[in-house]
């Protein structure tokens, strides 16, 4: 049985996601699981990560990133929930 390698994301109360593990080199502020905003407090969820070229392209080709996001840091990821 093989196990899925996931990472951690988080919402960087601004713009986009970044792994939770680089956040606080980034200068985030972490408590836990949370990431810390200015008026909120984001919880971290787990996403698998990915090639740019496992993102399907539609009949236009561009990208569709329905289930998929790019962290701040440029890395791909498939939405657990998504898969």
């Amino acid at each position: 049985m093989s196990t899925v390698k996931t990472v951690k994301l988080v919402w960087n109360d601004c713009d986009g996601y970044i792994e939770l593990h680089r956040a606080i080199d980034r200068g985030y502020e972490i408590q836990g699981d949370k990431l810390i905003g200015k008026t909120e407090v984001h919880k971290a969820f787990d996403a698998v990560p990915c090639a740019l070229t496992d993102i399907p392209v539609d009949e236009d080709g561009e990208r569709n990133f329905d289930g998929f996001t790019m962290t701040e840091t440029g890395n791909y990821y498939r939405i657990r929930g998504a898969l």
